[in-house]
């Protein structure tokens, strides 16, 4: 499923550089796909390179959690926790976290205020698989609960601009 999102994510804009006349190289200069989860946690703990700042990144995983931070539809804000997992070895699964930030009364309709018994498309909820389009804007401090016992890592940040519900 992970793999479908993603070449979907591909297509659609890979799609839409050549229905307006953007070659590959264009296309490059402003977006990557290179950015996982993975990778972004990696390279806040700086055990690898940082994303680059002046590119959009498509990142996809499922949302762990929402946060809404401002519930006026004129000045919504919200934080997602995105998550993914990988498998290390056959008994222990290293888990990736990055909050992503929306912001705007487009996101307002898609982050229902209390769980929908029938979920409607495009909605922004717990356990759905989404794909981001954003900027990497930074890292928290620590991971939260985990300050007192001195444990814990930066999380990415990113600040979406397109969120796409995969299921």
């Amino acid at each position: 499923m992970k793999k479908i999102g993603i070449c979907l994510a591909i297509t659609l804009t890979c799609a839409a550089s050549f229905a307006f006349g953007v070659d590959k190289a264009e296309l490059d200069e402003v977006v990557t796909f290179e950015e996982s989860l993975k990778s972004l946690a990696l390279a806040v703990r700086g055990e690898a390179e940082p994303p680059p700042q002046d590119k959009v990144l498509i990142i996809d995983g499922v949302v762990s959690g929402v946060q809404v931070i401002d519930a006026e539809e004129e000045s919504f804000r919200a934080r997602i926790e995105l998550v993914s997992g990988e498998w290390q070895g056959l008994e222990n699964i290293m888990m990736y976290k990055t909050y992503v930030d929306i912001a705007g009364a487009e996101f307002f309709h898609r982050v229902p205020s209390r769980a929908n018994r029938r979920p409607t498309g495009g909605a922004i909820e717990t356990n759905n698989r989404i794909v981001v389009a954003g900027r990497f804007e930074g890292e928290t401090a620590k991971e939260e609960g985990l300050e007192e016992e001195g444990e814990g890592a930066p999380i990415p940040v990113l600040e979406a601009f397109y969120v796409l519900t995969l299921q």
